[in-house]
């Protein structure tokens, strides 16, 4: 242990650059690697102290820190991923119920329907980028499509997305559908 204590330890994994590449190889942006690393030395602490002191006497801390980097960041079971994906935008209840064709016939499941066809034609008018989104958005709601079908579709199309980067695209489209009929539609009619 060469007179090495935990708290030395755990400020070495955090200052140190060795550890911090390995952090930057799965975060471009200085604030989730910010944020990563505050999270896995919440985490490294949770370690068994003689694991700590063995792990860094054997100079194999770094590989250890990298598996558990690896295995935080790329399972979608991970603490990680659930406090993460739990945020704020996650959490709301984002249940839209857009009616099906059938129920269309009382006027206001038609009303609904057109107030979200508008918002849509609309938000894509002003942000093209968001196009993509809207398209998932409505293979979701309106194909009544799963993330998985959508996530298949797009592979056999060539276009390889994961169903996590889907379900964050439509979750994105429904909370600007949802602000725009709220701010255009709410106190006053169509």
């Amino acid at each position: 242990m060469m007179g090495m204590s935990l708290n030395n330890i755990y400020e070495h994994i955090y200052t140190a650059a060795t550890f911090a590449a390995i952090i930057s190889s799965y975060f471009k942006k200085k604030d989730e690697r910010d944020e990563f690393r505050q999270f896995i030395i919440l985490e490294i602490t949770k370690v068994p102290e003689q694991l700590m002191f063995s792990l860094y006497d054997n100079d194999e801390l770094k590989f250890y820190f990298a598996s558990i980097v690896k295995n935080q960041v790329c399972s979608s079971t991970s603490p990680w991923h659930k406090q993460r994906y739990s945020s704020e935008i996650y959490s709301e209840d984002y249940s839209f119920d857009i009616p099906d064709e059938d129920e269309i016939t009382t006027s206001s499941s038609y009303q609904k329907k057109r107030q979200v066809n508008k918002a849509i034609n609309y938000l894509q008018g002003k942000n093209p980028k968001l196009m993509e989104d809207f398209d998932h958005f409505k293979w979701y709601y309106f194909d009544n499509k799963s993330y998985r079908q959508i996530e298949k579709m797009l592979r056999e199309n060539g276009t390889p997305i994961n169903r996590h980067t889907i379900r964050t695209k439509v979750i994105r489209a429904e909370a600007l559908i949802k602000n725009y009929i709220k701010n255009n539609y709410d106190n006053n009619n169509d």
